[in-house]
């Protein structure tokens, strides 16, 4: 009996191979002088400019697409800290329908995939640290905050 290989390990060898070879003959043109690349017959091949040129461009075109992504999640900053202070609100002035709803985690499968929010780290060091179940630790979280705000107004 035979194990059976999967078509993507099969397409991740030969990926593999090419580039290496690739690779190799990129370094075999950028670095042979040009009389030994005639001596053997090859004749037709880009200048040895572009030996140069290919990896720089391409290690400018990475540094500036990771700058401009940067810079997108800058300019939309303010507004996640704007939407992130309605939510808040939301949760302190107490206007949502249940006290132990759940804002952050919803158990209800129809609405697919959920939003993306940033969690309380009090949420994530209960998960973490006290190993409770996200639900739980979510309305643990908010019967605290409820807590603190009542003896705050005392």
């Amino acid at each position: 009996m035979t194990p059976s290989v999967l078509p993507v390990e099969v397409y991740g060898f030969l990926g593999w191979i090419t580039s290496s070879t690739f690779y190799v003959v990129f370094l075999v043109w950028a670095f042979t002088p040009d009389f030994i690349l005639h001596w053997y017959g090859i004749t037709y091949y880009p200048s040895k400019y572009w030996a140069i040129a290919l990896p720089t461009w391409l290690c400018v075109t990475v540094v500036c697409v990771h700058l401009a992504y940067m810079c997108v999640n800058s300019m939309l900053e303010s507004q996640i800290k704007t939407a992130r202070a309605e939510h808040e609100d939301i949760q302190i002035d107490g206007n949502h329908q249940d006290s132990n709803e759940c804002l952050f985690f919803n158990t209800s499968s129809d609405q697919g995939i959920l939003p993306l929010v940033e969690l309380p780290p009090d949420i994530v060091r209960m998960v973490m640290e006290e190993s409770l179940p996200p639900l739980e630790a979510e309305k643990k979280y908010h019967l605290e905050k409820k807590k603190k705000k009542t003896s705050l107004k005392l």
